[in-house]
């Protein structure tokens, strides 16, 4: 059974993830300022209690977008920030194993290939 605390953090991990699916390109321009502001330097640990746990999912989220919208070049450099963010993250394994499972850096190798 989980206590109230973590179905408080649950919680606020899922409202902001639904911030995300339902935003337009202005709002998560926005979101990604602040997550790059508050989320710089920090450790995979710190990164999974700032996300409940479920730190995966966002970035998941930052993946996808890059793929869909890098040719349109919406908010490309502060998605690669975001994602720089995980990847660099003291102890960030994981996330790297995610990134490469997804084809991150096939995404990554087709954006440098843009003229």
């Amino acid at each position: 059974m989980t206590s109230i605390k973590e179905q408080a953090a649950i919680s606020r991990l899922l409202s902001f993830l639904q911030e995300w699916d339902n935003a337009g390109k202005v709002a998560r321009s926005h979101i990604l300022d602040k997550f790059i502001e508050t989320n710089q330097g920090k450790t995979a640990p710190e990164l999974e209690q700032e996300f409940s746990q479920g730190a995966s999912l966002f970035l998941v989220r930052l993946t996808t977008s890059l793929r869909i919208t890098y040719m349109t070049d919406s908010c490309l450099e502060k998605l690669l920030r975001s994602i720089g963010i995980f990847l660099s993250a003291v102890s960030s394994n994981r996330y790297l194993i995610e990134f490469l499972e997804v084809g991150g850096v096939l995404t990554l190798l087709e954006i440098l290939g843009l003229e």
